[in-house]
């Protein structure tokens, strides 16, 4: 389900999350590992696929692809919505199986041992 932040009447925002419904994908598990940036991962169901994809985030738009694509710039509904759509669509053009997307962490490095253990989980 869609949990599109109103922070002002008539004004909505995106997250990553958000982005990979409005492509289409059914998110089954979403995590973001890091402080003020970071990796987010989510699981999801896409095209008769389930699979894992994972972005950046940050606090700028120099680090966090989602606010240096402008999405959450438009003004109107329809516009933001397509804009979401298609920065999610780019994340799902290549579903990870599950055995790939645990390669891509070292559970024994501190900081990937949180995203494997999430992983894990959610098998």
């Amino acid at each position: 389900m869609l949990r599109v932040e109103v922070i002002e009447e008539n004004v909505m925002y995106y997250d990553c999350e958000d982005c990979l419904e409005a492509a289409g994908a059914n998110v089954l598990c979403f995590q973001c590992f890091g402080d003020y940036q970071g990796d987010w991962w989510a699981k999801v169901e896409y095209n008769g696929e389930t699979g894992w994809v994972t972005g950046g985030y940050g606090s700028c738009a120099g680090c966090d692809a989602l606010e240096a694509s402008g999405v959450n710039e438009w003004n109107d509904d329809k516009d933001i919505s397509e804009a979401a759509a298609k920065f999610g669509e780019k994340y799902l053009l290549v579903l990870m199986t599950q055995e790939e997307a645990e390669s891509k962490c070292d559970p024994e490095y501190e900081q990937e041992k949180e995203v494997y253990d999430f992983m894990v989980a959610n098998r």
